[in-house]
């Protein structure tokens, strides 16, 4: 039989980014997705509410504290552990999915065959992340993968020293994200993974990323909106410490929008040679251009 499976994300985004992900996972053949609107007054919920499929919760503060169990006031990622916790625990499918509006699981082969394949005692399944690079091409789609310190240093020269060492040479989480087969008896679920109750262990099976089967990290997809949220990130553990350390520098500069510049083209912008590079060094998966695809074919008057 067919194994069903949930998507659920807490997201403030912008209209195109929120109508992408619901797109794109509605393609993947998504049995339902929940979304869990840090803006209870997020504009897509009216887009979004009558669809088949969707579950669009506004995160009032009624809904954070009777629902939930949470202070509104909490930081976000105490929030988001907590309401993805809140959707698993009521979930009717066989797998929930937990990812972020930035995030897009691309599994070549589809969902269904994936989960299929998957071993009866595996409680979860971490998929390895990649990180999408600005280049020149627009018929394909240029993602980074981990690589090791050497690696790092040869792709990158003196720009090496802006990434977290520890990070195999991705901006975001090396971690990866997770989809989890329902009815495990979690303490909760954090952003890469269920956490088991004290004493208890769940079994993982670990999918590197790869042209079968990986995250797409789009964090740097945009470089205003990157800006934008830099004091978010710098308040929620969104940087490796490293990094928070040339970005704090960088916003203490009088050349403050220069070196955020230069910081976030070394993270995200790659022209042919440095492809080359990260092609020699195994770093570098192509795809065809294909994210925006779903969105445009269902939500054609209100995408760009």
């Amino acid at each position: 039989m067919r194994e069903t499976w949930q998507v659920a994300c807490i997201l403030k985004e912008d209209l195109q980014v929120t109508l992408r992900f619901v797109a794109w996972y509605l393609d993947m053949g998504a049995d339902r997705i929940t979304l869990l609107f840090d803006d209870p007054n997020d504009p897509a919920i009216e887009i979004l509410r009558d669809m088949p499929r969707v579950e669009c919760l506004p995160c009032t503060e009624d809904f954070w504290k009777k629902e939930v169990g949470v202070r509104p006031q909490a930081r976000f990622t105490r929030r988001q552990n907590a309401g993805i916790t809140y959707i698993y625990r009521r979930t009717k499918q066989d797998w929930l999915l937990n990812v972020d509006a930035d995030e897009l699981l691309y599994i070549a082969k589809g969902m269904d065959a994936f989960l299929a394949e998957q071993p009866k005692d595996a409680d979860y399944v971490r998929i390895g992340p990649v990180e999408l690079l600005l280049s020149e091409g627009k018929a394909h789609l240029c993602l980074r993968a981990q690589m090791d310190r050497d690696a790092l240093k040869t792709v990158y020269g003196e720009e090496a020293k802006y990434f977290a060492r520890f990070r195999g040479g991705l901006v975001g989480h090396p971690e990866g994200k997770s989809v989890i087969r329902s009815g495990l008896d979690v303490r909760k679920l954090r952003q890469h993974w269920p956490a088991p109750r004290e004493g208890e262990a769940f079994r993982e099976r670990l999918v590197p990323a790869g042209e079968d089967a990986m995250l797409i990290h789009l964090l740097g997809e945009d470089e205003v909106v990157w800006k934008d949220k830099i004091a978010w990130r710098m308040d929620s553990w969104g940087f490796a410490p490293a990094i928070k350390e040339h970005i704090q520098a960088a916003l203490e500069t009088a050349e403050r929008d220069a070196v955020l510049a230069e910081i976030y083209s070394a993270f995200f912008r790659a022209d042919a040679e440095k492809l080359e590079r990260l092609r020699d060094q195994g770093a570098l998966i192509v795809i065809e251009d294909c994210l925006e695809v779903p969105a445009r074919r269902m939500f054609a008057e209100a995408m760009r």
